[in-house]
């Protein structure tokens, strides 16, 4: 089994705490983020291209974008990677 990676909700601030990931330069750090919040900047590069780790279990196979980015959503049209923008189209 995986490494367990907890995320914590701050009662009186109404935030979450947990490890981040940056998904443009790689930068790990410790986040505390409002509720509600899907990314933020990253302290290393200054992308808004931080997330909270643990999305993707590391080690399991999943579908990588070329770039090395996990972090993907499916549109009508493919696969679009959040780390460097690009779409791989289904055939």
């Amino acid at each position: 089994m995986g490494e367990v990676i907890e995320l914590r909700r701050e009662e009186e601030g109404g935030s979450l705490v947990g490890p981040a990931l940056c998904l443009g330069c790689g930068h790990e750090w410790v986040q505390v983020s409002s509720l509600g919040v899907v990314a933020f900047d990253c302290p290393e590069c200054g992308t808004e291209k931080g997330v909270f780790a643990g999305l993707n279990r590391r080690g399991e196979d999943a579908w990588m974008c070329h770039c090395g980015g996990f972090a993907m959503y499916v549109t009508a049209s493919g696969v679009h990677c959040l780390r460097c923008g690009v779409t791989q189209v289904f055939p």
